[in-house]
């Protein structure tokens, strides 16, 4: 009689287990594979074996953009209720180093701007509360880096002031098309003692201060500027400040400063500008300046 065979499953995880070299690998190799994945991608990693099953629970970067990417198409079925349960159900040690995610997609009931991510079945969007509320979760789960990016296909800015920006841990701040109002502005200045890299492109900053012993890095592009302001950083070594509109930042307080780029374009700013943006000159000149305009 001819030995029985194996069934076929069991077979089939025998061979797995012998070929599977990729989870072999410890964890944080592994992590570092799961950062350039989409957090539903993430989360179906589950499935691959046991090694995998809660693997996911850890991970240290949880992406949450959703049309930044054509290959991101297969969605959850409910964006907000995935990652609603895929945040809590993190391990509660684990910290979450970094997150990224979209500001919120237009209304539905907005005709001119229609907007119907692919979901798996017919789901809901997510809000700017649920943005409000993923950004607070990872500010308490120690978030070292976060990156909000403008939703392309919203003409609306979004902004952080229902947000509390109190972090000891968080370094990286990467924000677009957001509207920083004095109240977050000064949360950055006083109640963010680690930040040391602060990137803004395309927002509006509407208040007076931004002061901080930390910041080491600041790049400023095509941002709008309600009313003047004052940017103190005695440690900051690089600056990019890229074609500011209505009015440009002064500068105090950078003597640590090593590289700086300012363009400044007239057509950007008010008329009664002019003349007014002026770089100390007690401070070293490692600064490439350049200026558009009528008479350049």
């Amino acid at each position: 009689m001819s030995p029985r065979k194996k069934p076929k499953a069991e077979a089939v995880s025998l061979d797995a287990a012998g070929l599977d070299r990729l989870s072999a690998l410890p964890d944080d190799l592994l992590h570092a594979v799961m950062s350039f994945l989409r957090a539903w991608e993430v989360a179906r990693t589950c499935v691959l074996s046991r090694r995998w099953r809660t693997l996911w629970a850890s991970a240290p970067c949880v992406d949450l953009r959703v049309c930044c990417k054509a290959r991101h198409r297969r969605l959850p079925t409910r964006l907000a209720n995935f990652t609603n349960h895929f945040l809590l159900l993190r391990e509660a040690s684990a910290p979450l180093d970094a997150l990224r995610l979209l500001s919120s997609p237009p209304r539905q009931d907005v005709p001119y701007m229609p907007y119907s991510p692919q979901y798996d079945d017919d789901g809901e969007d997510y809000s700017s509360e649920d943005v409000e509320m993923w950004i607070r979760a990872a500010i308490n789960r120690r978030a070292r880096f976060i990156q909000l990016s403008h939703h392309p296909r919203d003409d609306d800015l979004s902004d952080l002031d229902n947000v509390p920006l109190v972090s000891c841990h968080l370094k990286h701040l990467h924000l677009s098309g957001t509207m920083l109002y004095d109240k977050t502005l000064r949360q950055l200045s006083s109640h963010c003692p680690s930040l040391q890299v602060l990137e803004l492109k395309d927002c509006s900053l509407d208040g007076p201060h931004i002061s901080s012993a930390s910041l080491i890095t600041l790049t400023m592009v095509e941002c709008r500027f309600i009313r003047d302001l004052t940017v103190a950083a005695p440690n900051l070594i690089s600056l990019r400040c890229v074609n500011p509109y209505h009015r440009a930042p002064s500068f105090e307080d950078m003597a640590s400063l090593a590289t700086a780029t300012i363009v400044l374009n007239d057509s950007f700013l008010h008329d009664e500008f002019e003349e007014s943006f002026r770089w100390p000159k007690c401070y070293p000149q490692p600064v490439e300046c350049y200026k558009f305009g009528a008479d350049s």
